[in-house]
């Protein structure tokens, strides 16, 4: 049950990439008509089959449902950033961007016990957290309408903001940081050497990751997007949304979850080992 209904995210995910209107008004009404689409097909999937498990309705509203929710808030977010984008000089439209950042971090510190939840990826409260039959319901969780409760839970929903919430502050720190050095006028290949990753981008999640767990960045304090977008600018490679990568890499199941980091670790020990001879 799991596999076809990531199977359908990851079709939804597919034809998203793969879109190529002309404007962002055309873009938004194809992405939210694929979306939508793909959302109605998983909520079908569970009036039809329901869960054999209250451990399979867990797995549905705390892995499943929230990536694909995000994909739509996301479009939104998006939409409406570019309609009311201010015309002006730079300085406004970095003004208007930071602003916009500053809510979205907002939103974060309002709900953070949630959102620490949601990052350390805990397991304790997820039969409260992620079954309809629980009293979730009465959790103090803004803007959740209680007739959603058939195809949501009032967490599913949280979780599904966070997802998009991380992904919108990513393309901002971007975009104000690509704003930044063009105002240096400084050449992005100059300052790179020339240099850009061209090996498989999840290999370079597995590193962000690693960077980041292990807090080797402003002494632990660089957050995983602000890692996931210095490496984006300094090896000129699109990484996209980390999360949902990691959600990949973490589903393996014929290559080690630290494939990667695994092949790095031989190839040191192995170049050690001829030192030493």
């Amino acid at each position: 049950m799991a596999d076809e209904m990531r199977s359908i995210q990851k079709d939804v995910e597919n034809q998203l990439n793969t879109l190529d209107a002309s404007g962002e008004v055309e873009r938004f009404r194809e992405s939210l008509t694929i979306i939508d689409s793909g959302l109605k097909l998983l909520n079908e999937h569970v009036a039809k089959t329901g869960f054999a498990e209250l451990s399979e309705e867990v797995l549905f509203f705390k892995t499943i449902y929230p990536p694909m929710a995000a994909l739509r808030i996301e479009a939104c977010l998006r939409y409406n950033l570019y309609l009311n984008r201010p015309i002006g000089t730079k300085d406004g439209l970095n003004d208007y961007l930071k602003e916009n950042l500053k809510g979205l971090q907002s939103f974060i510190l309002m709900n953070f016990f949630y959102y620490q939840y949601y990052k350390r990826r805990d397991t304790e409260m997820d039969y409260a957290y992620f079954t309809r039959s629980s009293n979730s319901i009465l959790l103090p969780i803004t803007e959740y309408i209680p007739n959603e409760r058939d195809t949501s839970t009032p967490m599913s929903g949280l979780f599904a903001k966070f997802i998009a919430y991380e992904a919108m502050q990513v393309m901002l720190v971007k975009e104000l940081d690509q704003s930044d050095h063009l105002s240096k006028e400084q050449d992005p290949a100059e300052r790179n050497m020339g240099l850009r990753w061209t090996g498989e981008v999840v290999n370079l999640v597995e590193l962000a990751y690693g960077i980041w767990l292990t807090g080797q960045l402003n002494n632990g304090n660089a957050s995983l997007n602000q890692i996931v977008t210095w490496l984006e600018s300094n090896l000129q490679v699109k990484i996209g949304i980390a999360q949902r990568r990691f959600t990949e890499i973490s589903a393996r199941k014929r290559l080690t979850i630290t494939h990667f980091i695994d092949r790095m670790r031989a190839k040191i020990m192995e170049k050690a080992d001829a030192s030493n001879e």
